[in-house]
């Protein structure tokens, strides 16, 4: 027999933000980060940039936040589910 478990409340608090690294001046920096991307993330990028008109950096800055608060929930037991206009649903999967 298996039991159910029910979700707790989605957190309130924003997703997770790294500690504040310093330049010598003693202003806050950025994390510079070298990756290597599939032909098809790289196509889903480029796609983001030009629908939302902002800067890759903004789109993968964007996209790691709303991973992290999406798996985050996921590990909390809730799911995401997309509606349509007619009300339909679909469970979304990340593999």
């Amino acid at each position: 027999m298996t039991t159910a478990t029910v979700p707790t409340a989605p957190p309130t608090s924003p997703p997770p933000t790294a500690p504040a690294a310093h330049h010598r001046s003693g202003g806050p920096s950025l994390t510079k980060l070298t990756v290597n991307i599939t032909p098809r993330a790289v196509a889903a990028l480029e796609d983001a940039v030009e629908t939302n008109r902002e800067s890759k950096t903004d789109a993968v800055n964007r996209a790691l936040q709303a991973y992290a608060f999406l798996t985050r929930m996921m590990d909390s037991g809730w799911e995401l589910v997309l509606k349509d206009a007619a009300g339909r649903e679909k469970l979304v999967q990340f593999l």
